[in-house]
């Protein structure tokens, strides 16, 4: 297969080669989760050397996931999207060959059985090599197996380094590490053999599940220091230690991957002359230390506790602590930009916590905790509420004396503050078995004691189901306003809402306003759900095939990809047709349900829902590509910009769940009950 013109693998540097095999990994997670990137967006961060490299192994990797998914894919889209990439080799991707055109070149087939590791099944693959899960025929043990590039087995520098990698990992047994098992060469392949993990990566996990607890960070984050603090004391520094370097199994133990970018600080001959002459600087720019930027040489031990630090204010925020608008802006933003609190209007954080973090991304390496002990030890000092033990239970009548009708309450005391430890997975399975059996047989007490109050007095009616609310919208007044909210021109969004019509009228059910503002809308005339965009000043529309149906809850999601747009009716994407209408300019702010009058031109502003609203969603970026199974209630994520579920029953502003603080206000619109 020939390759995108203007590449020349050789001359790229290693670090830049390691940066595209974790970008492609992460590419790959994003299609694997359902939550799939924007492959421009991804190369838009590169170099012109680097674009060219990552799009060989990024574009296919692209179509065969759409191509799952059940997806149209055709050569002439991807020619236009990537007029940079070689048009041979595009067309070979699509088994294709023009006129005139060479025949591609071989590609590396790699056998079913390499040695006595038989291919199960590949599960990545990025700018080093491709990884396979496999199974030692002999012993009948799964196993990770990852495979050079051809291009790269046949670069003696790149070998070398996959040799200082095999042997770095090789001296490294410890059980918050991933354990390399065998390194070969087999029929001119070379390949390491590590153990196989069942989990996700805390990137990974923060991007599906959202933002750790304290608890759950702080955890994560000692488990991650023991195995650094037996790595730095075996001589072995990471240098890119980040979430998606660090593994949490199914039992929840955290386990660090990608041994192989440390640098042997017992190797003092030529290994570090060859990584100073040839000018690499190895780690990821989110996370690199200060003085790893400025001199590899320089990182330390203390440069992997820096990272660790970086990677602590991920998992508690979601957010990256230091980040520019290229690579390099995010490097030099460690050197020159202040350390972030950890608490901000989105959430808080105990002061200690806060002073460990500080401590641990201190610019001045000799401000840092100075070992990976010292940190664990801190993080174990700090006193975390207690919420998993119950010691004491009491149940109180709290009815009215006028209403005739008791009402039980509950509470559970807990056992106060408690530290967080670096217990063994043995420790921490006896106290989960002792609070199983506090817990059962306080459930047992209150259950005897429910039976009692019944059966000697109580009330001897069933208890009723619980009520739900929506918001009800009356189709002429109703809306809710959310000001502070507002888009960024040209970004991509998912815009969702769980809604049920009641009426047909012309209507917006979500109003994002702004330079480049966005709708969901109900067409009156066609009777169906439609998305509306306006984009650099021009508009663009389109309506579902799929009919509106009264009275009946459906789950809308708006896909807005520039002039892209995309809607999901139930889960479902029909054949959209397009539509002839004018968007006008206007302000920002997120509206639900209808627009404030002010907003919009007379005679476009009293586009208001007839019907009820039961939860919206906005988010950053691509959620769906193909059918999916609607949600019942949305939840928050790492995506989210605002969350509004309309359960609460009363008052005239709710609440935005995702903690970015985007509360609305409701304007004429009542609260509905609803009787499960």
């Amino acid at each position: 297969m020939s390759e995108p013109r203007d590449l020349d693998s050789e001359a790229l540097l290693e670090t830049q080669m390691l940066r595209i095999n974790r970008l492609c990994n992460q590419f790959e997670a994003g299609w694997q989760s359902g939550q799939p990137p924007v492959l421009e967006q991804v190369l838009g961060e590169l170099t012109v050397a680097e674009r060219s490299a990552a799009l060989r192994d990024l574009l296919p990797l692209e179509i065969e996931y759409r191509q799952r998914a059940g997806e149209t894919v055709r050569l002439a889209d991807y020619t236009e999207r990537f007029p940079e990439a070689n048009p041979d080799w595009l067309a070979s991707l699509f088994g294709e060959t023009r006129v005139g055109a060479a025949a591609p070149a071989a590609v590396l087939e790699v056998p079913e059985k390499l040695g006595d590791y038989q291919i199960i099944d590949r599960i990545g693959g990025g700018g080093m090599g491709t990884v396979y899960k496999a199974l030692h025929v002999r012993m009948g043990r799964i196993v990770a197996l990852k495979v050079l590039r051809p291009e790269i087995q046949q670069n003696p520098q790149l070998i070398q380094r996959f040799n200082r990698e095999v042997r770095a990992a090789a001296r490294l047994t410890h059980p918050h590490i991933v354990a390399a098992l065998d390194a070969r060469e087999q029929d001119g392949l070379h390949f390491l053999i590590t153990e196989f993990i069942t989990g996700l990566d805390l990137e990974q996990t923060v991007r599906s599940q959202g933002r750790l607890s304290v608890a759950a960070a702080v955890d994560c984050v000692v488990q991650a220091a023991r195995g650094l603090d037996y790595a730095h004391r075996q001589g072995v520094v990471h240098r890119d230690i980040k979430p998606a370097n660090l593994l949490r199994d199914e039992r929840g133990i955290v386990k660090i991957l990608d041994m192989g970018l440390a640098r042997l600080d017992a190797d003092t001959g030529n290994t570090a002359t060859e990584l100073s002459n040839s000018g690499m600087v190895l780690g990821t720019a989110a996370y690199m230390a200060p003085e790893q930027a400025r001199d590899v040489r320089q990182a330390d031990a203390r440069s992997d506790i820096y990272s660790l630090g970086c990677t602590l204010f991920y998992l508690l925020t979601g957010r990256q602590a230091f980040k520019g608008a290229t690579a390099l802006d995010t490097v030099l933003s460690h050197i020159s930009q202040p350390i972030p609190a950890l608490t901000t209007a989105e959430a808080q954080f105990p002061p200690e916590l806060e002073r460990i973090f500080a401590q641990m991304v201190a610019k001045d390496p000799s401000e840092r905790f100075q070992t990976a002990a010292e940190v664990i030890a801190a993080l174990e000092r700090l006193q975390l509420p207690a919420q998993t033990e119950p010691t004491a239970i009491s149940i109180r009548d709290t009815g009215s004396a006028d209403s005739g009708s008791p009402t039980l309450s509950l509470k559970i005391a807990t056992a106060g503050s408690s530290a967080v430890s670096g217990q063994s997975q043995q420790t921490r399975t006896g106290a989960a078995s002792r609070l199983w059996i506090g817990g059962l047989a306080a459930l047992l007490l209150l259950s005897l004691v429910v039976t009692a109050f019944f059966y000697f007095g109580g009330s001897n009616q069933a208890p009723t189901d619980k009520q739900e609310y929506a918001l009800s919208f009356n189709g002429t007044s109703s809306y809710v306003a959310v000001p502070t909210l507002n888009p960024t021109a040209g970004q991509t969004y998912t815009l969702e809402a769980i809604v049920e019509p009641t009426g047909k009228r012309l209507s917006n059910v979500i109003s994002w306003l702004g330079p480049d503002w966005m709708a969901i809308y109900l067409d009156r005339e066609q009777g169906t759900w439609g998305l509306a965009r306006r984009l650099q000043g021009e508009s663009h529309l389109i309506l579902t095939e799929q009919p509106v149906t009264l009275n009946k809850t459906v789950h809308l999601a708006g896909i807005f990809r520039g002039e892209d747009l995309q809607l999901f009716v139930d889960g479902k994407q029909g054949t959209p047709q397009t539509a002839a209408f004018v968007l006008p300019e206007t302000e920002g702010g997120l509206y639900i349900g209808g627009v404030s009058p002010s907003k919009l031109p007379s005679g476009q502003n009293d586009r208001f829902f007839d019907g009820r609203v039961h939860s919206v969603r906005i988010s950053r970026g691509v959620r769906y590509t193909k059918q999916f199974s609607p949600p019942v209630m949305f939840e928050s994520d790492s995506k989210t910009l605002a969350l509004y579920r309309f359960s609460a029953g009363k008052g005239t502003t709710i609440k935005d769940e995702s903690g970015h603080g985007h509360d609305a206000q409701i304007y004429d619109a009542e609260w509905t009950v609803e009787e499960n």
